[in-house]
């Protein structure tokens, strides 16, 4: 096989980085809004340097903690200034502790300070030398909103409990003015002070004048306190709220239910496409919740400054004010989230642009202040729920024509699920059943099928014929269903549809099961699939396999009709292409063994054994043939594609083996799908078939919106109408307005998230199947997506097929080009746990089997991560005086020997010494080697070591932990010393 290279993360553009600080709360009051902040400069950051940073050089991210203190606060925004060397700042939240920063360091040191979350209105009146901005608007925008709230709901008499700083007496004010403008009382306005056990005294004082409600003007930390007394004191039943205490942790610690129907205001602005961008982004890149408050403004600010600093071509602070409004103002080209590799390239061709923002349009007055809208939100289920209303200034807020984010009303629309709880496929079970659980939520925040909510039923279907036909039985005549999304394994698909569903006239639409025998059923066209047939992906499976270079092949095929339908298509495309499948094995499910199976396979000489079962029982025979060595190679398919399979096995063992499974690349229908899973429930979307299945419960839903009957006879008549051309193409994200087609009577062809979903006379689907690998032992995609008739186009040569080099082996391979080392610690980053590599192509060294030795050596000061913050630390503080690591190997034991015999990859383990900072260690390695063409050598080399072996502790800081444990890999690519 042809060396394939460990992933390298993006490069970072080179050059001293250009620093850009934060003043976010990781302490105090507001730390609970922090990190996601925080999180959201890091996207903005690492948007830049993935489009080369500015002139080359890195954006570096220094973050420091503002504690919610206006003390803490300066002391950090000095160091940033007077240490740090920054001169463009994102910070703070608390509008108090902004104004200190700002009056007592930002202003006189002339560094620009872009708040993402301040809204007092005193900041607007600061005399700061136009060195003060922000990305959210004032409160006295925000207070005439709320007053105006107020009013609308009826409120005759309020009283507010407000954080006695800058943000809540200016809130608080606002408000007062506003609503006694309009006839209304301000019965009590009471400061409090953060950090008291009880605000039992405020209570009284507020509740004294006959107010009916509470306007809560504070930070979740101290509303959470005199929030729940005021329940529990019974001082008030209804409450309203801010944007500081727009918090769903706080609720759900409170008991939302008591809060249950009340609203609040926030800076917000309605979904336009950069807002949509900017949430997969921050959920795809770095794994973040993009609900979460300010985020939105905070990247921003960010953006903005570093922007500016490229449009300025300087980081001094004159030079970047002058340039934000040149960057975020009009006129000039659109440019937003997703554009910034775009905004760069017009500043350095002279040309303006005019950054549109996450958060809305940023563009700043003459204040530094920007104007969009104030967003009502209100507590419903006990979420934190938006209304749908976004008003501005002289806007009137009418809460009854606000669109509703209630559940439909009317009797459910019931759509059932038999998808795998239990049994050998319910690893896969559990991100399917979420991804329907998305198909009906989207369609129920589109307002439901006539205004009736979709309710998904799921019921186990444990990998059994017996158990799911009873839970099918259970669906149809239990529960009513007469749509269904299920199963995954193909035998109980058919013996459901046999059994069940086909007599009782239900619409069964599989997002998994791909056995051919499905598409052959005498269903009366109740049965539909969302993947593509086993016919199709044993063809490709047989090509891949002659590709590669295979000869003599044998399948182990789980014993239904997943497994048999799969290894007869492969054995009849693989032996029409001139191969042998010297052994088809049937096993069955739930043995302890299956050494037995193992040697009637490995009996007819095959080379690759093909593994066509699910992970439960895989897991068990593929460790035996390793450890048996039964088989050295092996291929996979679509059951057997789960990490933590490989990962309990040693996904070593597997490394460079290839496998199959149905699969597209990626579309705009695919990135929205995975976007809206990972954001709205918290999904991996990287999960198999679940693209499938969310597609099968979408076109369930569509059909019976067209249908306009839950009756299966009329389900089944539709389905071709909303998955077909000819019709408006919609997708994941456009459900609301495939409704609304379907309810003007025009057609719609659905595009899905796996791709088209054009069903044939079967009711199965022609997409493609995807090629993928075990690399550094994660499954991962070779990007070869394969339609019928295509040539797959792998550059490859399973390691077994490698000629030898004859009977003499001394020769002195140089280390090369294409060399590379990995270093991989479990890193805690602000809360979250992240897997950080950090790599390097600047590897130096010879492999000498003349003298039986290996020496290599390592530049330390070249490791380069996802961070160039992280990538100084390495370089500064772990190796400041020693940049070289080297490892050297005295006995090269037995690698050279099956180059003798068949020039085979070869796995073994060697001792290695490696020395680190001047302190040597002896390491166990696991070294797969391989020559190729007689004069390339391939040698991957896997250890792992902690820090104490070196005389090293972990690196800690603020912000960050990382585990003892460091995971080594070092790909030698060499060639023969001439």
């Amino acid at each position: 096989m042809a060396a394939e290279p460990m992933p390298l993360e993006a490069m970072e553009p080179c050059g001293d980085p250009v620093k850009i600080g934060t003043l976010i709360d990781v302490t105090g009051d507001l730390a609970a809004f922090g990190p996601p902040i925080v999180l959201a400069t890091d996207l903005a950051a690492l948007l830049i340097n993935e489009a080369g940073g500015i002139d080359g050089r890195p954006i570096e991210m220094v973050h420091r903690d503002s504690g919610t203190s206006p003390q803490i606060a300066t002391d950090a925004a000095s160091a940033l200034v007077n240490v740090d060397g920054v001169e463009a700042i994102v910070g703070s939240l608390s509008s108090g502790v902004t104004l200190a920063v700002a009056e007592s360091v930002t202003i006189p040191n002339g560094a620009v300070l872009v708040s993402p979350a301040s809204t007092s209105p005193a900041i607007t009146n600061l005399d700061d030398n136009d060195t003060v901005f922000r990305t959210t608007v004032s409160d006295a925008l925000q207070g005439v909103i709320a007053a105006q709230l107020a009013n609308q709901l009826g409120y005759e008499n309020v009283a507010t409990l407000y954080i006695n700083n800058a943000y809540g007496e200016g809130l608080s004010n606002v408000f007062q003015e506003n609503f006694e403008s309009q006839g209304g009382t301000v019965s009590a306005a009471v400061p409090i002070e953060g950090g008291q056990a009880s605000y039992a005294s405020e209570l009284r004082q507020a509740s004294q004048g006959g107010a009916e409600v509470l306007m809560a003007l504070s930070y979740p930390e101290t509303a959470g306190v005199y929030l729940r007394e005021a329940v529990e004191g019974q001082y008030f039943d209804d409450f309203m709220f801010v944007d500081g205490t727009k918090n769903q942790e706080m609720f759900d610690n409170l008991g939302a239910d008591n809060f249950e129907g009340n609203y609040g205001t926030a800076p917000g602005a309605p979904g336009t496409p950069t807002q949509e961008t900017f949430k997969d982004l921050y959920s795809s890149k770095l794994d973040g919740d993009p609900s979460s408050l300010f985020i939105s403004e905070a990247f921003d600010a960010a953006v903005i400054l570093a922007l500016a600093i490229a449009e300025a071509g300087s980081e001094d602070g004159d030079d970047v004010k002058a340039a934000m409004r040149e960057v975020a103002n009009a006129p000039g080209e659109k440019v937003g989230p997703g554009d910034l590799d775009r905004a760069l390239q017009l500043i350095s061709e002279g040309r303006d642009i005019d950054y549109v923002g996450a958060a809305g349009d940023q563009d700043f007055d003459e204040n530094g202040d920007v104007q969009n809208t104030i967003e009502v939100w209100k507590i419903e289920g006990g979420q934190v729920t938006s209304t749908g209303i976004f008003a501005s200034p002289g806007d009137s807020i009418d809460i009854t024509a606000a669109p509703t984010t209630m559940e439909p009303s009317g009797d459910p629309i019931k759509i059932g699920t038999l998808i795998d709880a239990t049994g050998d496929l319910a690893v896969f079970g559990p991100p399917i059943v979420l991804a329907t659980d998305l198909a009906a939520l989207l369609i129920n925040e589109a307002g439901g099928i006539d205004g009736r909510q979709i309710e998904m039923v799921h019921r186990d279907s444990g990998t059994s014929p017996q158990i799911a036909t009873d839970a099918a039985s259970a669906l149809v005549n239990i529960d009513g269903v007469e749509a269904i999304v299920g199963s995954l394994s193909s035998g109980v698909t058919l013996a459901v549809a046999e059994s069940v569903t086909i007599p009782n006239g239900a619409v069964l639409v599989s997002p998994a099961s791909t056995s051919p025998a499905i598409s052959s059923l005498d269903d009366n066209d109740l049965v539909f699939r969302t993947t593509v047939s086993d016919a199709f992906q044993g063809v490709i499976l047989a090509q891949l396999a002659d590709e590669l270079g295979y000869e003599n092949v044998a399948t182990m095929y789980i014993n239904n009709a997943y497994g048999e339908g799969l290894s007869t298509v492969f054995s009849e495309t693989f032996e029409s292409l001139g191969g042998t499948v010297s052994a088809s094995v049937p096993i069955e499910g739930g043995q302890a063994s299956y050494t037995s199976e193992l040697r009637q396979a490995s009996q007819g000489g095959a080379t690759v054994l093909m593994a066509m079962s699910y992970p439960e029982t895989a897991g068990v025979y593929l460790r035996e043939a390793v450890e048996g060595q039964f088989f050295e190679e092996f291929m996979f398919v679509d059951g057997t594609k789960n990490q933590e399979m490989f990962d309990d096995l040693g996904a070593a063992s597997f490394e460079g083996n290839y496998g199959t499974a149905p699969g597209a690349p990626g579309t705009p229908s695919q990135t929205t799908f995975q976007g809206l899973y990972a954001s709205k429930l918290g999904g991996d979307p990287s999960s198999i078939f679940i693209s499938e299945a969310f597609d099968a419960a979408a076109i369930l839903a569509l059909a019976i919106a067209e249908a306009g009957s839950e009756d299966g006879d009329d389900i089944k008549a539709a389905i071709r109408k909303v998955a077909n051309a000819p019709g408006e193409q919609v997708g994941p994200g456009d459900l609301a307005k495939a409704l609304q087609l379907i309810s003007e009577g025009k057609d719609i062809d659905y595009v899905g998230a796996a791709g088209e979903q054009e069903m044939d006379e079967n009711g199965d689907v022609l997409n493609t199947i995807e090629i993928w690998m075990i690399q550094n032992g994660q499954i991962i995609s070779t990007g070869h997506f394969v339609g019928a008739g295509d040539s797959i186009g792998l550059v490859a040569t399973p390691t077994s097929k490698v000629a030898g080099i004859g009977s003499e082996f001394a020769q002195v391979f140089t280390v090369g080009p294409g060399s590379k080392g990995l270093f991989k610690v479990d890193e805690t980053l602000r809360g979250a746990d992240v897997v950080v590599s950090l790599e390097t192509e600047t590897i130096s060294g010879v492999v000498d089997f003349s003298s039986d030795s290996a020496s290599v050596e390592i530049d330390l000061h070249t490791l380069v991560s996802d961070q160039s913050r992280r990538d100084r630390y390495v370089r500064e503080r772990m190796f400041p005086n020693q940049p070289v690591a080297t490892v050297h190997f005295a006995d090269l034991g037995d690698v050279p020997a099956p180059f003798l015999d068949s020039g085979a990859e070869h796995k073994t383990k060697l001792i290695g010494t490696v020395n680190v900072n001047g302190t040597d260690a002896d390491l166990e390695f696991d070294i797969t080697a391989r020559l190729d063409n007689g004069a390339d050598l391939v040698i991957l080399g896997t250890t792992k070591f902690v820090w104490e072996e070196f005389g090293m502790v972990a690196p800690v800081s603020q912000f960050f932990t990382v585990e003892d444990e460091v995971t080594v890999e070092i790909l030698l690519q060499a060639s023969v010393d001439n």
